[in-house]
Protein backbone atom coordinates (compact mmCIF):
# COMPACT_ATOMS: atom_id res chain seq x y z
CA UNK A 1 0.00 0.00 0.00
CA UNK A 2 2.98 2.37 0.85
CA UNK A 3 4.65 1.79 -2.37
CA UNK A 4 1.05 2.42 -4.32
CA UNK A 5 0.92 5.27 -2.41
CA UNK A 6 4.42 6.72 -3.22
CA UNK A 7 3.74 6.02 -7.20
CA UNK A 8 0.37 8.25 -6.84
CA UNK A 9 2.20 11.28 -4.90
CA UNK A 10 5.51 10.72 -7.71
CA UNK A 11 3.00 10.61 -10.27
CA UNK A 12 0.77 13.66 -9.48
CA UNK A 13 3.45 15.88 -8.39
CA UNK A 14 5.28 15.40 -12.21
CA UNK A 15 2.37 16.78 -13.73
CA UNK A 16 1.57 19.49 -11.22
CA UNK A 17 5.06 21.02 -11.78
CA UNK A 18 5.25 23.21 -14.48
CA UNK A 19 7.77 23.07 -17.41
CA UNK A 20 10.01 25.93 -16.95
CA UNK A 21 11.71 26.65 -20.66
CA UNK A 22 15.33 27.06 -20.04
CA UNK A 23 16.55 30.53 -20.58
CA UNK A 24 19.04 31.72 -23.24
CA UNK A 25 22.51 30.68 -22.85
CA UNK A 26 24.78 33.53 -24.69
CA UNK A 27 28.73 33.78 -24.88
CA UNK A 28 28.82 36.25 -22.59
CA UNK A 29 26.91 34.51 -20.02
CA UNK A 30 29.49 31.25 -20.63
CA UNK A 31 32.78 33.39 -20.04
CA UNK A 32 31.06 34.97 -16.90
CA UNK A 33 30.92 31.74 -15.44
CA UNK A 34 34.13 29.80 -16.94
CA UNK A 35 36.01 33.12 -14.99
CA UNK A 36 33.73 32.30 -11.85
CA UNK A 37 34.86 28.63 -11.87
CA UNK A 38 38.84 29.88 -12.51
CA UNK A 39 38.22 31.94 -9.23
CA UNK A 40 38.87 30.55 -5.83
CA UNK A 41 34.86 29.90 -4.89
CA UNK A 42 34.86 28.49 -8.39
CA UNK A 43 37.91 25.87 -7.68
CA UNK A 44 36.33 25.23 -4.20
CA UNK A 45 33.31 24.23 -6.22
CA UNK A 46 34.65 22.32 -8.62
CA UNK A 47 36.49 20.22 -6.06
CA UNK A 48 33.61 19.42 -3.83
CA UNK A 49 31.50 18.65 -7.50
CA UNK A 50 34.88 15.96 -8.16
CA UNK A 51 34.37 14.22 -4.76
CA UNK A 52 30.63 13.99 -5.49
CA UNK A 53 31.37 12.46 -8.35
CA UNK A 54 34.35 9.96 -7.21
CA UNK A 55 31.97 9.75 -3.56
CA UNK A 56 28.69 8.39 -6.08
CA UNK A 57 30.94 5.85 -8.15
CA UNK A 58 32.62 4.34 -5.45
CA UNK A 59 29.47 3.98 -3.14
CA UNK A 60 28.02 2.34 -6.34
CA UNK A 61 31.27 -0.08 -7.10
CA UNK A 62 31.21 -1.03 -3.16
CA UNK A 63 26.96 -0.93 -2.70
CA UNK A 64 24.92 -4.29 -1.36
CA UNK A 65 23.32 -5.49 -4.49
CA UNK A 66 19.90 -3.93 -3.33
CA UNK A 67 21.21 -0.38 -3.27
CA UNK A 68 23.05 -0.65 -6.76
CA UNK A 69 20.49 0.93 -9.08
CA UNK A 70 19.88 4.10 -6.66
CA UNK A 71 23.72 4.15 -6.14
CA UNK A 72 24.39 4.30 -10.06
CA UNK A 73 21.65 6.45 -10.42
CA UNK A 74 23.16 9.08 -7.84
CA UNK A 75 26.48 9.10 -9.27
CA UNK A 76 25.24 9.29 -13.18
CA UNK A 77 22.75 12.12 -12.06
CA UNK A 78 26.10 14.05 -10.27
CA UNK A 79 28.33 13.11 -13.59
CA UNK A 80 25.66 14.57 -15.63
CA UNK A 81 25.61 17.94 -12.73
CA UNK A 82 29.47 18.47 -14.05
CA UNK A 83 29.04 17.65 -17.35
CA UNK A 84 26.29 20.25 -17.51
CA UNK A 85 28.25 22.91 -15.98
CA UNK A 86 31.19 22.24 -18.13
CA UNK A 87 28.73 22.66 -21.51
CA UNK A 88 27.63 26.10 -20.18
CA UNK A 89 31.43 27.27 -19.46
CA UNK A 90 32.36 26.30 -22.46
CA UNK A 91 28.96 27.37 -24.59
CA UNK A 92 29.71 28.16 -28.32
CA UNK A 93 26.72 30.00 -29.89
CA UNK A 94 27.65 28.68 -33.24
CA UNK A 95 28.41 24.87 -32.23
CA UNK A 96 30.31 24.09 -35.51
CA UNK A 97 33.51 26.54 -35.40
CA UNK A 98 34.83 24.75 -32.87
CA UNK A 99 35.08 21.51 -34.98
CA UNK A 100 35.45 23.63 -37.93
CA UNK A 101 38.89 24.25 -36.17
CA UNK A 102 39.58 21.39 -36.07
CA UNK A 103 41.49 21.77 -32.94
CA UNK A 104 41.39 19.50 -29.54
CA UNK A 105 39.96 21.13 -26.90
CA UNK A 106 40.04 20.21 -23.29
CA UNK A 107 36.30 20.68 -22.30
CA UNK A 108 36.76 19.91 -18.08
CA UNK A 109 39.80 22.39 -17.76
CA UNK A 110 37.38 24.29 -15.17
CA UNK A 111 37.11 21.04 -13.00
CA UNK A 112 40.61 20.44 -13.03
CA UNK A 113 41.72 24.23 -12.74
CA UNK A 114 44.24 24.12 -15.07
CA UNK A 115 44.52 26.24 -18.64
CA UNK A 116 43.93 24.54 -21.64
CA UNK A 117 46.31 26.26 -23.79
CA UNK A 118 49.42 24.83 -22.00
CA UNK A 119 47.84 22.30 -19.90
CA UNK A 120 48.42 23.78 -16.35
Amino acid sequence: MLRLRNWLRLRLLAFATDYTPPVEWTKADSERLRAFMKGETGLKLATQLRGLTFRGTLGAVHSVPEKLPWQCGHAAGMQNAVQILDQLANWNAEPDQQAATGTPTDDLTWLHGRDATNGR
